[in-house]
């Protein structure tokens, strides 16, 4: 009976051991992806997932609030920036952060977008608090300019990192006309 109990435990330790085996295998697997998978990964994210008609929407309405800032109306900054900016970055990081990547890259390069988004969120808050507490415009802008520049430094970033997940995957920039305005910049593959 002690050699019956003895080949059990033996028996469930091979068993516990190949299926640990296994999930590790399946993990390991998991993360790997292909360079064409993720140059195709890459490009889906360039030309569709971030191409979005709330991003469009959110650099319309940023546009617009510097250029009431130019015309220096600060209800209709302060309005634009509390009903139309600051809801529609919620909806543009809330979208984002829906959006998920296998390639280690691709995903690297998302998450420093949204990170880059919620700076700007959050100095956009800033602002808004700033003009609620009776700041001027020129005051605030003295204020932000550290954290403007901080948005600018996490952009090249961004941008470096594209150009080379661009160059590492065998992938070009061209302009696309199709559609409205004056074209896009998308990704394709450089053979096509």
């Amino acid at each position: 009976m002690n050699d019956v109990k003895k080949a059990r435990v033996i028996m469930l330790k091979k068993r516990t051991i190949h299926i640990l085996l296994g999930i590790m295998i399946v993990f390991l697997l998991q993360g790997c992806v292909s360079k064409d998978e993720a140059a195709e990964e890459l490009m889906k994210y360039f030309n569709e997932d971030i191409r979005t008609k709330l991003n469009d929407r959110y650099d319309e309405k940023v546009t617009k609030w510097f250029d009431l800032e130019d015309e220096n109306v600060e209800e209709k900054v302060q309005l634009h920036l509390k009903e139309e900016i600051l809801p529609t970055a919620e909806d543009l990081i809330d979208y984002l952060e829906s959006l998920h990547y296998e390639s280690r890259g691709v995903r690297k390069l998302h998450e420093l977008d949204i990170k880059i988004n919620k700076f700007a969120y959050e100095a956009f808050l800033d602002i808004e608090e700033a003009l609620n507490e009776g700041s001027t415009f020129d005051e605030v802008n003295s204020d932000t300019e550290s954290e403007s520049q901080k948005i600018k430094d996490m952009s090249e970033k961004y941008y470096d990192k594209r150009d080379k997940l661009i160059e590492k995957y065998d992938l070009e920039s061209y302009r696309d006309y199709e559609g409205e305005g004056g074209g896009e910049d998308k990704l394709r593959k450089k053979d096509e």
